[in-house]
């Protein structure tokens, strides 16, 4: 199982890597550098509006369809919950639309947005079909297809027209629109591809569905806003900011430019979340030990999330040099430096949650799961109202650490209690040392000098150091005995 999932974990991170990146680091940052903080902070907070009810488009049957068709192999459950993600849908557009429009929000951006949320949405429900029949590689190519079109029609566009303001921002949410449209076409087919069709569905067990997707909604809500409420409440509440919003839009945009960094960074977990439920959802029906597959998880995210939170730490001001160009990453918390820091911080918990949180989604334990997700929400808003008129946008990095590292020990701690993973005392040992080792190597480095230069010395003396440590020796020797699983 373990050798199955890395051939296409490789081939789904490969994939994603190689197109993603292209859309944030060339796409997304031109348009964040075109339009400016506040035609792009005008974006950031009406989309992430959107995604606070995004629960509307989900509502937990994604998870439901994935796990289900992943234990029967059926597919006999696909046709009634899309139908109810259609009256799911047209209810979001009612109540995200009118709140939206009472916020002020621009309606061609505001409607733009949703239809782009609305697409996305039923795109993740036949990949989650496609996850449950466990076709990892189709999934993997479908993950791609929407910033593939995306980025070809953003690419002519920047070579033929002037990028700015309110125009260069509807042509940039519909070349999303286009890739999204694109993407769900394949999807749909694919999902179908070598199926016999099932007819009418009769006796659908729709108590059955409610009961195992109500606490899920209501755990998707609760990480819904305290993950995406930041932006509207450093509109609203940041000093200085009028009816227009215009003081707040800018410093949304501030936190959009570092947040984007984070959103990239997350592209590699949750990856591996989308593949690790059905598994582990197929492994505890049949009541087999998941200990070893979430111990080399955990291996892997911290593996990329330490050297990422250490490099925002440590080499802040370098790696927005090369994003942005030479600009001034201030001082204090209201700088673009502590900012940055304990934005991609939050790179390490939210990492282990994509890996925790999703065993304890498998093994239903839900209720769980949306009591802490409610209490985090609580203290994001909290710590939201008490930082961000201090700090503006830093104070809304601090909450985010904060609400993330609180939800992050409470998955971990359950997991341990309920038996998913055992820890040892050599693990313990060795995330000990590592933990300590790459802190060493990144901040020996920077003690040297501060360019980008010397983050790339302090990244190799990091992979040679993980190498040492023999962080995942046992799995390369079977590697290298029986060659790249799955390939």
């Amino acid at each position: 199982m373990q050798r199955k999932f890395l051939g296409n974990l490789i081939l789904l991170q490969a994939l994603n890597w190689a197109i993603k990146p292209l859309w944030i680091f060339w796409i997304e940052r031109t348009a964040q550098v075109h339009l400016g903080d506040d035609w792009y902070g005008r974006y950031f907070v009406i989309f992430n509006f959107g995604l606070l009810f995004n629960i509307l488009l989900d509502f937990g049957l994604n998870n439901f369809v994935a796990s289900r068709v992943g234990e029967s192999g059926s597919l006999e459950s696909v046709k009634p919950v899309l139908r109810l993600r259609m009256w799911l849908a047209g209810i979001y557009v009612l109540l995200v639309a009118g709140m939206g429009l009472f916020q002020a929000f621009d309606p061609a951006l505001l409607m733009l947005v949703l239809l782009n949320q609305i697409l996305a949405g039923f795109i993740l429900y036949f990949r989650a079909v496609l996850q449950g029949r466990h076709l990892f590689r189709t999934d993997s190519i479908v993950s791609v297809t929407d910033r593939l079109i995306a980025i070809s029609l953003m690419a002519v566009f920047l070579c033929s027209h002037a990028f700015a303001g309110r125009q260069g921002l509807l042509w940039f949410l519909g070349a999303q629109t286009a890739g999204y449209a694109v993407a769900l076409l394949v999807s749909v087919y694919y999902s179908r591809k070598g199926v016999e069709p099932v007819g009418a569905v009769s006796g659908f067990n729709w108590r059955e569905l409610m009961q195992q997707t109500a606490w899920f909604a209501l755990l998707a809500f609760a990480m819904s806003v305290f993950t995406r409420i930041d932006a509207l409440m450093i509109r609203n509440l940041t000093q200085g900011s009028d009816a227009t919003g215009a003081v707040g839009y800018a410093e949304a945009g501030r936190y959009a430019r570092a947040f984007r960094l984070l959103d990239a960074a997350l592209i590699f977990s949750s990856l591996i979340a989308t593949q690790l439920l059905p598994i582990f959802s197929r492994m505890l029906a049949k009541k087999e030990n998941t200990d070893g597959l979430l111990w080399l998880n955990t291996r892997i995210v911290l593996f990329v999330a330490l050297p990422a939170a250490l490099a925002a730490t440590y080499f802040g001001a370098a790696v927005w040099s090369l994003m942005y160009g030479k600009v001034s990453m201030g001082c204090g918390l209201t700088g673009m430096g502590s900012l940055f820091r304990f934005l991609l911080t939050c790179f390490v918990p939210m990492a282990l949650v994509h890996i925790f949180g999703t065993w304890l989604t498998a093994a239903g334990r839900l209720r769980f799961l949306a009591i802490v997700a409610i209490a985090a929400m609580a203290l994001n808003v909290a710590c939201n109202f008490m930082f961000i008129p201090r700090w503006g946008a830093g104070g809304a990095a601090i909450s985010c650490l904060i609400t993330q590292c609180f939800f992050a020990v409470a998955c971990i701690v359950q997991c341990f209690r309920l038996g998913a993973m055992q820890i040892s005392w050599q693990r313990a040992l060795l995330l000990s040392v590592w933990v300590l080792g790459a802190e060493c190597c990144f901040g020996l480095w920077y003690r040297a000098g501060e360019s980008f230069t010397f983050l790339l010395a302090a990244g190799a003396t990091y992979l040679c150091f993980s190498l040492v440590c023999g962080i995942f020796w046992p799995e390369i020797r079977k590697m290298m005995r029986r060659g790249v699983p799955g390939m």
